[in-house]
């Protein structure tokens, strides 16, 4: 029999690989992926009323507000899904209050609450790896440029042509994402150590090296 596998958050700030992990466990070990970015990107890109009030925010390198991120994208991507464990959230929660929203939420749809996985960072690499990096514009899925020295242009999951994002290239709306994150992660965190179901990261060494330590502490659970 299939062991059950557990719900979790991906968390860290940006440039910890929240997105690169999520996308392994999703595609290497068959959890389920729901990834608020890339599920947002698609709305701003459908260039509907929501997707352009989303737009407005993203591109003043503030947060999208709990209410549009929960009813407009969380919301509506619970209820499609069909499996009830082994879900893998990536970007959210981002705050207290939306910590306590997206908790409801999964009460409301009886999706189990998941185990708080932090990928630990400095400041210092976060900023570097932000401005290295590169997106594609169709499936969401982030490159690392600085590795791949700017020769890899096109998307490795759908081949489509990678983009920088204009806030990922400007310093001061990296800064400010940055302290935004720092700011609203702690209250999240005691949170889930409050409920036992916190796990540190070290996200400094290789993919591989920190997928393994992800690996080794969702195999205690």
């Amino acid at each position: 029999m299939e062991r059950i596998k557990p719900n979790i958050i991906i968390l860290g700030p940006q440039g910890s690989g929240k997105s690169t992990q999520s996308d392994i466990l999703a595609d290497k070990y068959g959890f389920q992926q729901i990834s608020i970015g890339n599920i947002a990107r698609k709305i701003i890109a459908s260039k509907s009323t929501i997707g352009k009030e989303m737009k407005k925010y993203e591109s003043a390198g503030n947060l999208i507000p709990d209410s549009i991120i929960i009813k407009d994208v969380l919301e509506p991507t619970l209820k499609k899904i069909a499996k009830k464990n082994g879900l893998v959230f990536d970007g959210i929660p981002r705050n207290e209050k939306q910590t306590k929203l997206f908790i409801n939420t999964l009460t409301k749809c009886k999706i189990a609450i998941p185990y708080l996985i932090y990928l630990s960072i400095p400041p210092s690499v976060a900023k570097q790896r932000i401005a290295d990096r590169r997106i594609c514009s169709i499936c969401g899925k982030i490159h690392s440029s600085s590795k791949k020295k700017l020769a890899l242009a096109k998307c490795s999951k759908c081949g489509n042509v990678l983009d920088a994002r204009s806030d990922d290239q400007d310093e001061k709306i990296i800064q400010k994402r940055l302290d935004i994150f720092y700011k609203n992660s702690k209250k999240i965190i005691d949170y889930f150590k409050k409920i036992k179901h916190y796990i540190y990261i070290n996200g400094n060494p290789s993919i591989k090296k920190v997928n393994s330590e992800i690996i080794s502490k969702i195999n205690q659970l």
